[in-house]
Order: C-alpha cells, then structure tokens, then sequence
C-alpha cells in the first residue's frame, strides 16, 4: 500500500484545530459531546483514505477508549476545564482556553496514532488501543504543544 500519510497528516491538522473551538463552547461537558462526535469524523475520513471498511459501532469504541486512555491521564484538568465555565466571563475564558488545548492535543493524538496503525497496515479490527498508551501519551505531548502553537 502506497503511504498516504500526508493527506492524512492534513486531515488530522483539519479536525486538530477544528476540535479545538468546541473548547469554546460555554456550556459544560457538550464540548466533550461535540469533541467526540469531531474525533469520530475524523476518524471516518482517515478510514476512507486507506480504503478500510468502516464500522461506525467500531470506530466509536475506538474513539471512546482512547480518550478514556487520555482523560485517566488528564482528568483533573479536562474536568477542571469544562466545569469552571461555570463562572461566567474569566470561568468561561479560562475554561474555554484550556479545554481548547486538551481537545485539540487529544485530536492531534489520536489522529496520529491512527495513522501509525494505518500505515502499518492495521484495520479498524485488528486495533488493539491497549498496546499504544506510551504512543498515545508521547503523541498527546505533541499535540499539546502544537495546540497552544495555535492559540
């Protein structure tokens, strides 16, 4: 299979800023609906360019699971993040600037270790979450730096 991993670097770039504006939203935990509903997307169209069967029930549990890995890892500041939008003007400020950076990061991620599996040849099925916590961890790291790169 012919690598294809700079489309797919773009598309990741796409949903990696685009995640980051539901850090915005002022209404706490839709921006981590909306986050997963933008991951998933995502991970449609990186599917679609390697020309991979999609399974939508898959691809959530996917997507699930490793924002589960990342959130166990950064709980305390992607939840400190959504509830002090509560506080209106500087709680929503706050809260919208660093929910921006842990949504856009988490995109970046997980984009990037979809690729990974991708190009290696790996299928929606064959996926096994467990073996790329240390990737995703390292990738999350990137992400973050590029995420406040953009703010």
């Amino acid at each position: 299979m012919m690598s294809k991993s700079n489309d797919a670097n773009r598309i990741v770039n796409n949903y990696t800023t685009a995640s980051m504006g539901t850090g915005f939203i002022p209404i706490p935990f839709v921006d981590q609906i909306a986050l997963m509903g933008i991951q998933r997307k995502m991970l449609h169209e990186l599917v679609k360019l390697y020309e991979l069967p999609f399974s939508k029930d898959i691809s959530q549990s996917i997507i699930r699971m490793l924002l589960n890995t990342l959130l166990s890892s950064q709980m305390i500041k992607a939840v400190f993040g959504s509830v002090i939008k509560f506080i209106p003007v500087v709680g929503t400020t706050i809260g919208g600037l660093s929910t921006s950076i842990f949504n856009g990061a988490s995109t970046y991620a997980i984009g990037q270790i979809l690729i990974q599996h991708f190009e290696s040849g790996g299928t929606l099925l064959n996926f096994k979450p467990e073996k790329i916590k240390k990737d995703l961890k390292i990738k999350f790291k990137e992400g973050k730096q590029k995420a406040k790169d953009l703010v």
